[in-house]
């Protein structure tokens, strides 16, 4: 806490001092850290044979550029023996409550809730050679001890089982810090065996027959096509389909359109850097040469990440996303990819897709001292307001009843960042 600073470069070199030998920690902080640690990052990311997009350094320095503004990158590179072993990308951002400001740290490109349909990272972790990771500990302990000026730690969404969440849980429990790593998403995935007639032949026949009558009927309205943009040269094609389609979509009006302010066309810029790298796989369906969904999925080490999707709100009762689903997923088996990765939550209709649950869990962890102790506080009482605000606001919304009568139950809430193209019944 204390005088916000403007941001400015940065760096600084300690060493940890471990039985193998010594770590030495170089500390990069302010505009200039990506062109300061790009190419070690990039090698790291290289070597440790990374099958996550958005852990590439080009990903990150793309989203801080776009959507960073009140955010300050703080990147942490780790050597053994002289040789880059680990890579920690973090950002500190500042916080406010009751009018008292202060830092957390939270993984570059995370949201504080992993969930938010803002999100743009499906998984996040430290980059960590394995061969070293026992001498992680050594650098969350350092982490901890040695960095100031923050109260938190929230890094999400980290894959369970990562050995940073054992690293943090060690060092906080030998300072006694209060830690805590629940799981925050549980995502689907389709983990690619065998053949597609097979694995389709699988799903139940009246998810198939619903299918068939989808396209049939939308098949009536005009000529239907699915098509795939995957080159450099068609992808600005593609990209204008899709803008055309989240303009008339529902996510216009009660949702998170792929266009929003907020993002400043991160995913435009995404798709161009990555398609590139022919990385990116962008599918539209047209119906009557009109663009009415698309699909964007992203392409690293033979698995598939499906970044974004949208349709047109007119044609929701036709299915069209699960129509597009469906063929990409045809594609995806023809070429041998291994794994399709559906992201953000565990939702109904992708687990009609898929055969594995991916858990990720969230690293949240206080700092010691006064002023962490006055936010804790803080928080606290913020919680215990809005309990008693949100228990006056269903009290008075509650409409008197004539004595021996129930009252009506008050309506479930309704989760905007379910996909209403999905409320179609296609399940068994």
């Amino acid at each position: 806490m204390g005088l916000r600073q403007k941001p400015m470069l940065r760096q600084s070199r300690d060493r940890i001092a471990t039985p193998d030998g010594d770590l030495a920690v170089r500390y990069f902080s302010g505009p200039g850290a990506f062109q300061l640690a790009a190419a070690a990052w990039l090698a790291l990311y290289e070597r440790a044979s990374c099958r996550n997009p958005f852990q590439h350094p080009d990903w990150q320095r793309i989203w801080w550029e776009s959507a960073g503004k009140g955010t300050n990158p703080e990147f942490f590179l780790i050597e053994y023996r002289d040789a880059p072993i680990g890579f920690a990308p973090l950002m500190r951002r500042r916080q406010g409550l009751f009018k008292v400001k202060y830092d957390d740290l939270f993984m570059l490109t995370a949201f504080e809730d992993p969930a938010s349909e803002r999100a743009v990272s499906g998984g996040l972790d430290f980059l960590w050679l394995p061969e070293f990771a026992h001498l992680l500990p050594y650098f969350t302990r350092f982490l901890c001890e040695k960095t100031s000026g923050w109260c938190y730690l929230r890094l999400n969404p980290v894959p369970e089982g990562s050995p940073t969440i054992a690293a943090f849980l060690e060092s906080a429990g030998a300072l006694g810090w209060p830690v805590r790593t629940p799981w925050v998403l549980k995502n689907a995935v389709l983990n690619i065996e065998g053949d597609w007639d097979g694995y389709f032949a699988e799903r139940s026949s009246k998810f198939r027959k619903n299918l068939r009558r989808c396209e049939r009927q939308l098949a009536e309205s005009g000529p239907v096509e699915f098509r795939e943009y995957r080159q450099p040269g068609e992808m600005a094609v593609g990209l204008a389909e899709m803008s055309i389609i989240e303009k008339d979509s529902w996510k216009e009006s009660r949702g998170f359109s792929i266009d929003d302010h907020s993002l400043n066309s991160f995913y435009q810029q995404i798709a161009h850097f990555f398609g590139e790298r022919h990385g990116i796989r962008l599918w539209v369906l047209k119906a009557a040469q009109r663009p009415i969904a698309y699909d964007l999925h992203i392409e690293v080490g033979g698995c598939i990440k499906t970044l974004k999707g949208s349709y047109v709100a007119e044609f929701a009762d036709f299915s069209p996303g699960t129509l597009l689903t469906l063929k990409a997923c045809q594609q995806f088996f023809k070429e041998g990819i291994r794994q399709v990765d559906f992201l953000w939550g565990s939702l109904h209709y992708k687990e009609k897709w898929t055969n594995a649950l991916e858990t990720h869990c969230g690293i949240y962890l206080r700092r010691r001292g006064p002023g962490p102790l006055l936010v804790a506080g803080l928080h606290e009482l913020n919680r215990r307001l809005s309990r008693r605000r949100k228990a006056a606001a269903r009290a008075a919304s509650v409409p008197e009843t004539p004595a021996g009568e129930a009252p009506n139950p008050a309506p479930e809430p309704q989760n905007t960042e379910l996909d209403p193209d999905r409320k179609v019944d296609l399940s068994s």
